[in-house]
C-alpha cells in the first residue's frame, strides 16, 4: 500500500491553507463575532442587478454552456466600459471572462511564467499573489514597502530587485491590504521601468471605483508601450457587491489573451452562464449603485481612521482607496498574531494579521470596514477594551 507522505504532490505538500480563510474558519466557532476580516462587502447585489439578471436568464435560455472567454456580449460590454470609462480602446478579443479575478490571476501567470521565472511583488501584497506564482513554477521576490511612503512602490526599489530572470512585476491599486492608490505620475515612472527592463506588468485593480477624496483611477495600460505588455486583471465582487457571483476578467493584447484561452480551457471549461448574465445586466445599471457604495465606504473610512487613532498603541493612516485600514500596532509590543488572537478570543472582534501580508506586513493589522457604522462603533469598544487593557 503506498504510503501517505507519497500520495500528495511537492507543490500540495509545500503550500500552506490561505491565511485568512484560516481565520475565517476559526472565527466561526465563536459566538457574538464582529468580522472585519473578509473582504466582503455587507451589500447585497442590487435587487435591480438581480431582477434583470433573471430576466436574461429566462429571454437567453442561459442554462448551456457558454464560450471558453466567455459570452461575446459580456465581453463586448466589458470592451465598452473600458473605452468610456478608462479612455483605452479595447475590443472583445482583448477580453477573457473568468470564474473571478482570482482565478483571472492564476490564469495570466501559468500563462505567462516559466520555471525559473522571477515575478516582483510588492510587499505588503494580497496573499494570492506568491502563492500562485509558486503554483506556476516561478520564484516571487519581494520589494519593500513602507509606511512613511504612504504605502507606495517606489521605482527605485523595484530597480533594485530586477535580475535577468524578472519577468513580471505585479502591481495593485487601489490596494489590498493598505488602502494605497499609485497616482498617474507614479504609475508612469513604473512604465518607464517596465518598458527599460522589457518587463510584462500584471495590474490588479479590483478596487478602481473604491477611490476617496474626489481622485479618479488610472490604468497603467494607457502609457505609450504598455498597452501589449499590461494584463489588466478585474472583477465585478467588489464594483457591484457581487462577490458570490464569482465573475472576473483578464484584459491584454489578443496574443496574450488567447493563450489564455487555452490554459482557461481545460481548468475552468467555460465561466457560469448565470453569473455572466448578472455581469452583463450589472454594466447595464445605474452607474447611482457603485456611487451608493463609495459614499458609504468613505464615511466608514473617516469614521474608523478617527477612532482607531484615539486607542493608545494604534496608529492609522487614512488609506486613499479599497476598503481597508492598515492598522499600525508596533507600540503595543505585541506581534500581529498576537493582537489578531487577543481579538478574537478576548474581544470577539475578527481582523487579519499583518504577518499574513509579508513580511513588511508585521506590525500592522488588516481591519475591513466592511459593516454598518454602528457595528464599526461596538468593534472600536471591544478593540479599545482588549488594547488598553480597560
Amino acid at each position: 500500500m503506498m504510503k501517505i507522505k507519497d500520495i500528495f504532490s511537492k507543490k500540495t505538500k509545500e503550500i500552506s491553507y490561505p491565511k485568512i480563510r484560516e481565520i475565517f474558519d476559526r472565527a466561526s466557532k465563536f459566538r457574538d463575532v464582529i468580522n472585519l476580516g473578509i473582504g466582503d462587502p455587507d451589500f447585497d447585489t442590487d435587487s435591480r442587478i438581480i431582477n434583470r439578471t433573471f430576466e436574461l436568464i429566462k429571454e437567453k435560455k442561459s442554462t448551456h454552456y457558454t464560450p471558453v472567454p466567455g459570452y461575446k456580449e459580456l465581453r463586448e460590454a466589458i470592451a465598452s466600459k473600458y473605452g468610456d470609462e478608462n479612455k483605452f480602446e479595447v475590443t472583445y478579443e482583448e477580453v477573457i471572462v473568468t470564474h473571478g479575478a482570482q482565478y483571472a490571476l492564476m490564469v495570466t501567470m501559468l500563462t505567462l511564467l516559466n520555471p525559473g521565472d522571477e515575478i516582483l511583488i510588492p510587499d505588503p501584497y494580497y496573499p494570492s499573489y506568491p502563492s500562485q506564482a509558486f503554483l506556476a513554477g516561478a520564484a516571487p521576490v519581494f520589494i519593500p514597502v513602507f509606511e512613511k511612503d504612504g504605502f507606495k512602490v517606489k521605482g527605485g526599489n523595484i530597480e533594485k530587485k530586477i535580475t535577468e530572470k524578472t519577468k513580471l512585476l505585479i502591481i495593485n491599486s487601489p490596494n489590498n491590504p493598505t488602502g494605497a492608490v499609485l497616482r498617474k505620475e507614479e504609475l508612469e515612472e513604473i512604465s518607464k521601468i517596465a518598458i527599460k527592463n522589457d518587463l510584462l506588468v500584471i495590474s490588479d485593480e479590483a478596487y478602481e471605483t473604491m477611490i476617496y477624496n474626489n481622485k479618479k483611477h488610472f490604468c497603467i495600460a494607457n502609457f505609450p508601450g504598455m498597452r501589449e505588455r499590461t494584463i489588466t486583471i478585474n472583477s465585478f465582487s467588489k464594483r457591484y457587491a457581487m462577490t458570490g457571483w464569482r465573475v472576473g476578467y483578464a484584459v491584454a493584447a489578443k496574443e496574450i489573451i488567447t493563450n489564455m484561452m487555452k490554459i482557461s480551457g481545460y481548468n475552468l471549461s467555460c465561466p457560469c452562464s448565470v453569473s455572466q448574465q448578472a455581469a452583463i445586466a450589472a454594466l447595464d445599471s445605474s452607474s447611482g449603485i457603485i456611487e451608493k457604495l463609495k459614499f458609504e465606504y468613505e464615511r466608514r473610512r473617516n469614521f474608523i481612521v478617527a477612532e482607531l487613532n484615539k486607542i493608545k498603541g494604534i496608529s492609522c493612516i487614512k488609506p486613499e482607496g479599497a476598503f481597508y485600514v492598515f492598522a499600525n500596532i508596533k507600540r503595543t509590543g505585541k506581534s500581529s498574531e498576537e493582537i489578531y488572537d487577543e481579538l478574537l478570543t478576548k474581544g470577539r472582534v475578527v481582523v487579519i494579521p499583518g504577518s499574513a501580508f509579508g513580511k513588511q506586513g508585521e506590525g500592522y493589522i488588516r481591519i475591513a470596514y466592511t459593516l454598518p457604522i454602528g457595528s464599526l462603533r461596538e468593534a472600536i469598544k471591544r478593540i479599545r477594551k482588549v488594547i488598553e487593557k480597560e
